[in-house]
């Protein structure tokens, strides 16, 4: 397969990626904030930018209230921690990167860019 082959086939890839990141996206903003956890000055972009999901002082509690002030502590919901939102989020990427991967090699499957031009 000749470099061009390779160049179209990553460059499919991620827009594979951008397409699937973006219902992900708006599932994760569904599923965790305000829900397994809440940041008091969380913005709406949490599944782009792993970490920022809570900081400073955390507090583990039995139940999520939104609507606490910002001089309390960041809460997650018992029975989850940091490590498991990376390890949820880490899945999501790892596996739409997957898909992203394997749809722009089935979607090329014999596809021939031309000759090589030297």
């Amino acid at each position: 397969m000749s470099w061009r082959g390779w160049l179209g086939r990553i460059l499919l890839a991620g827009v594979f990626f951008v397409a699937l990141s973006i219902p992900l996206s708006i599932f994760w903003d569904a599923t965790f904030p305000g829900k397994v956890y809440d940041c008091r000055d969380d913005n709406f972009f949490g599944y782009i930018t792993p970490g920022s999901w809570v900081h400073g002082e955390i507090a583990y509690v039995d139940e999520i209230v939104p609507e606490a002030s910002m001089s309390e502590p960041d809460v997650i919901l018992n029975g989850w921690s940091t490590g498991r939102l990376f390890a949820v989020w880490g899945w999501m990427v790892g596996g739409s990167a997957a898909v992203a991967v394997a749809l722009s090699f089935r979607m090329l499957r014999g596809w021939d860019p031309g000759p090589e031009l030297d």
